[in-house]
């Protein structure tokens, strides 16, 4: 019995001993002690980009040390190390786990020495280091705050290295480990600096590091926009005060269609890090917003075109040219990438080598036939990609654009004839209308014989008359003033033609812009049709954009208001964007549009101007919206429409709106309160044709037009429509003398239907009302 008791003792000590840390094995030196002197010390802190860029005296450097405060640890070692073998090791933990935020010196870090370049989390100090009958004072900084615990052990030296057995002498095995200095060791307590949130990029793409230094937030290079075959990755740090942010949620948001983010919201890990991808579908520079409570950065990303998988004619020399004649711009070409993105020429000039321009058919008399042409892009000439051609035969020529590999290709024909006595001359730019600021090619000019055959002329002399040049050189391109004063005039240019025969054109400095005009055009079911597009000013004359290299283009959205029933429709307004150059400087875009079924459809469309640079900032330029609706009608049987009826588009913050394709301006601009969009009743009524009477004694609004019969009051939520009633969420409105109401509300009052257009903060950007 009493064996079993003192086996069941036995086993009961040996169990306890196996429960406690293998540090208690190790004998305490008399009088030996670990202690901190100082029981709290600031978190290292850093100058920032943005305060570098504020400094005046050029002082400060961003990344150079702005703060530093050290622990000071003192260790009695008293006669703990004797032997030259033996080492000394600190360490400091944090929640139980050896501590990578924690940075020991033997001496203060000097000016400009980064105090956290010492050792990370144990230092080893060797014999040498130590007099053993002294004390050891070590100096700890920190990037993160929190509590560290500091525990010392004295260790036998052989085969004990920063690079060897750290893990087993931090766990605490005894075999190393011949004295532990007394008790459990020390505290000490890193403080924030701040509370303000702050967050270090690294972004990768194709396992490159795009940003070393995190001062660039405008990324370049290493992805294409190719539905997320390429992306960037991006890994952001927050740090709160100079500690690891845990547990915070951040929001991450594009700017615009084009590009998508892998997370929208996440959580902060256990290391203050979340990561995401950025991938595009079309080329271009994307914004990201990222938010974490205080704190909001925006990065930009820029992704290039992918693949060219098709080369196409958009346009042919008119008419008949002559005989041995140079075309210099024959035909047109524009190239698309694998996802049907329209690749600007400037980009897909070096990317089209996998296609060939050929004569595949010409005239008896010609020896062409077989011909390999050249592709060309030269923007003094022309905006796209183009192809010269000198016929050498009277005849018809089919000239082919195909790709070698996978045969794919688009045919157009040129037709020649001998060129007889010239009858006269006719001169064209790429535009009649050009912003203030902006530089036009060199315009074409031809002469023309009696049978209309035409060639470039070969002698020209240029002159002009107006306000508003320059710049006017010998080749008749011109450079115009960036001047305000000049918006609205027109500049006439004459040219005298192979010494003797003149012609003029007129050109526009375009005024101030106010919406987007486009001209109807008709088409084939199946087949895409092009409505081009003019930016005219209040007045409906033509404009373009002044100071056209301040802003960035964006398609804020292009909402389909009609179609034929049932019929699958499609609308690409890329070209405002991928053509942003063209678009800003000669106020002309264009829309594409399809239809499997007959009949017409119309698509609202919302560019937005952004202000994009410092000089934008300088001349003050805001952000501008152009809107207009772009009419598409299909098959023979499809009544001829050549407007956009019953349509009308509000900007919100903007009082000027587009009312069937007219700029009009109201007194109220539309506003969001409480997540609701209210506009001005009697602008939207009167826009569509319909009347407004306000009753001052009653505060009654009486709305009357074809088919509708609507009443209101001021301060009420009940409006009446053709003697039914509808109660609103929210009462009719008095904002700056004008009525107003949501958009839900004013639609119902007169029968029309609503769509939003909504920004990358989710906010809405534009409202289309529309029967």
């Amino acid at each position: 019995m009493k064996n079993r008791k003192l086996f069941a003792i036995i086993t009961l000590v040996a169990f306890m001993l196996t429960m406690m840390p293998m540090m208690a094995f190790a004998a305490s030196a008399s009088g030996s002690s670990i202690s901190v002197d100082d029981a709290s010390a600031k978190v290292t802190t850093y100058y920032t980009q943005a305060e570098e860029d504020a400094d005046e005296d050029g002082e400060i450097t961003a990344g150079d040390v702005k703060s530093t405060d050290y622990l000071e640890i003192v260790l009695d070692v008293d006669d703990a190390i004797a032997a030259s073998d033996e080492v000394l090791v600190v360490f400091a933990e944090r929640n139980g786990s050896l501590s990578d935020a924690d940075y020991f010196l033997t001496e203060k870090a000097g000016d400009g020495v980064d105090p956290l370049t010492g050792d990370a989390g144990y230092i080893v100090l060797d014999n040498s280091d130590v007099d053993k009958a002294k004390e050891v004072k070590l100096y700890v900084a920190s990037k993160s705050a929190g509590t560290v615990t500091f525990k010392a052990y004295v260790v036998k030296g052989a085969g004990v290295n920063k690079d060897t057995n750290v893990a087993t002498l931090y766990n605490g095995d005894s075999e190393y480990i011949k004295t532990g200095l007394v008790g459990n060791g020390c505290t000490g307590k890193f403080t924030t600096t701040s509370s303000n949130i702050a967050a270090t990029a690294t972004v990768t793409a194709e396992g490159f590091v795009l940003n070393d230094d995190n001062a660039d937030k405008n990324i370049w290079g290493g992805a294409d926009a190719n539905n997320g075959v390429d992306y960037f990755d991006v890994t952001l740090a927050f740090t709160k005060g100079g500690s690891k942010l845990v547990g915070e949620d951040v929001t991450i948001s594009v700017d615009k269609d084009g590009a998508t983010v892998n997370k929208t919201e996440v959580t902060t890990s256990a290391t203050g890090k979340v990561d995401f991808k950025v991938s595009a579908s079309k080329a271009g520079k994307y914004t990201v917003t990222v938010d974490c409570g205080t704190f909001s950065e925006d990065y930009v990303f820029n992704f290039g075109s992918s693949q060219i998988t098709k080369v196409e004619f958009t346009s042919t020399v008119e008419g008949t040219i002559a005989v041995d004649a140079q075309e210099k711009v024959a035909m047109q070409l524009a190239a698309y990438d694998a996802n049907g993105n329209l690749v600007p020429a400037k980009t897909s000039n070096t990317e089209v080598g996998a296609f060939k321009v050929e004569v595949i058919s010409a005239p008896e008399d010609s020896s062409m036939e077989d011909d390999e042409l050249t592709i060309n892009y030269d923007p003094a000439t022309s905006e796209n990609l183009f192809v010269s051609f000198t016929p050498d035969a009277a005849g018809s020529y089919t000239i082919k654009v195909y790709n070698e590999d996978t045969g794919i290709a688009d045919t157009t024909t040129i037709n020649a004839a001998e060129f007889g006595v010239v009858d006269h001359a006719t001169i064209s730019y790429s535009s009649n209308t050009y912003s203030l600021g902006a530089q036009t090619t060199a315009p074409t000019v031809y002469v023309y014989d009696q049978n209309g055959v035409k060639k470039l002329a070969t002698a020209k002399k240029f002159s002009y008359s107006g306000l508003g040049v320059a710049k006017f050189d010998a080749n008749g391109q011109i450079t115009f003033k960036n001047d305000s004063d000049y918006a609205g005039k027109e500049v006439v240019v004459s040219v005298v033609a192979n010494n003797k025969y003149s012609a003029t054109t007129t050109l526009t400095i375009g005024a101030e812009p106010a919406a987007l005009q486009f001209t109807a055009a008709n088409g084939e079911v199946g087949q895409e049709v092009t409505v081009n597009a003019q930016v005219v000013d209040i007045n409906g004359n033509p404009a373009a954009i002044s100071a056209p290299d301040y802003y960035e283009v964006s398609l804020e959205s292009a909402i389909i208001v009609e179609r034929p029933e049932g019929a699958t429709v499609s609308v690409d307004a890329d070209y405002f964007t991928n053509y942003e150059s063209t678009f800003l400087k000669k106020g002309t875009g264009k829309v594409v549009i399809s239809s499997n079924k007959e009949g017409t459809v119309k698509a609202n469309v919302v560019i937005k101007l952004t202000p994009d640079n410092a000089m934008a900032e300088e001349l003050e330029l805001t952000t501008v919206y152009l809107t207009g609706v772009a009419v598409a009608n299909f098959g023979e049987g499809a009544a001829d429409v050549t407007g956009a009826d019953d349509i009308v588009t509000f900007i919100i913050g903007s009082q000027t709106f587009i009312a069937n394709d007219k700029a009009i301006t109201s007194d109220v601009a539309p506003y969001i309160v409480d997540g609701r969009t209210f506009i001005p009743v009697r602008a939207f009524v009167e826009a569509t044709g319909a009347s407004v009477e306000y009753d001052a004694a009653t505060q009654v609004v009486t709305i009357a037009g074809e088919g509708i019969d609507a009443q209101m009051t001021i301060g009420s939520n009940i409006l009446t429509v053709n003697g039914e009633t509808i109660v609103m969420d929210t009462a009719a409105q008095i904002k700056d003398g004008r009525t107003v109401l949501p958009i839900r509300y004013a639609g119902q009052a007169i029968g029309y239907d609503f769509e939003c257009a909504y920004g990358a903060d989710g906010a809405v950007t534009s409202v289309t009302m529309f029967k």
